[in-house]
């Protein structure tokens, strides 16, 4: 089938994988029915390249990881959003890439952690062997932009030309609830937010992506400049917010 495809030399062994455990699990959903459609309407490859950067994620679970994360995105899955389909699955999948960015960081032991009564953050990890935790968190596209999407109104690209408050307001609450777990484990002396953004007008971003970074670095530096935040943009990398208030936003290998 087409998520069997073979990418990068070599065939897609665990997001396929996965696939094939949701269908065991949930033979009737309609998502897994338009999935085995996409390919008749993915020209572009757009979701293709979606896939691939999952897949190259998912590749950095060491085994354990692996068996965790998949029970647990497993778990999710049914969990259907009005207006916004499957968005806790895919939520639960951007962990994923927390884990590959913590990897690439050098860390070791890291680990998804299961929830339970204390409020505990998605991954811990050990770093210079010092304790640490990381929190994951996806912003979506507003609901003004799906409205707007679904009716079919024409709209000028100008609507996006910088990042508007209800953007700010969902960071902030982000972090306001990141923190709220944190605070619950004194012990890590390293902790990490590390966000997943979906742009309102991802085709546009890489016009105005200078002017949303300058919005963000403020809004980080004036209300959180001794934390440690990490920002991923519609499935790029475009780098973070170090705590040692050191701006950091390398691009890497994408059009923003």
């Amino acid at each position: 089938m087409w998520f069997r495809t073979v990418f990068w030399g070599r065939q897609l062994s665990r997001f396929s994988e996965l696939i094939e455990n949701l269908k065991n699990c949930h033979p009737d959903d309609w998502w897994l029915s338009c999935f085995d459609k996409l390919p008749e309407v993915d020209d572009l490859g757009i979701f293709e390249h979606h896939i691939n950067v999952y897949e190259q994620a998912l590749q950095k679970l060491d085994d354990n990881a692996w068996s965790d994360f998949r029970a647990k995105t497993l778990h999710l899955f049914k969990q259907d959003t009005a207006n916004r389909g499957k968005q806790q699955f895919f939520n639960q999948l951007n962990e994923a890439f927390a884990y590959e960015f913590l990897s690439n960081l050098g860390c070791s032991k890291i680990k998804f952690l299961p929830e339970n009564k204390v409020k505990t953050p998605d991954l811990s990890f050990e770093f210079d062997g010092q304790q640490g935790l990381c929190e994951v968190k996806t912003i979506s596209k507003s609901d003004d932009q799906i409205t707007l999407e679904t009716s079919g109104e024409v709209y000028s690209s100008n609507k996006h030309s910088e990042l508007q408050p209800e953007f700010f307001k969902k960071l902030k609450d982000h972090i306001a609830n990141a923190f709220g777990k944190f605070i619950c484990h004194p012990s890590s002396v390293r902790n990490i937010t590390y966000f997943i953004v979906h742009l309102d007008d991802g085709l546009m971003a890489g016009i105005y992506f200078s002017k949303y970074r300058s919005q963000i670095l403020e809004f980080l530096e004036c209300n959180y400049s001794q934390c440690e935040f990490y920002f991923q943009f519609n499935f790029e990398d475009l780098g973070g917010f170090n705590r040692k208030n050191d701006l950091q936003f390398p691009l890497h290998g994408t059009t923003l």
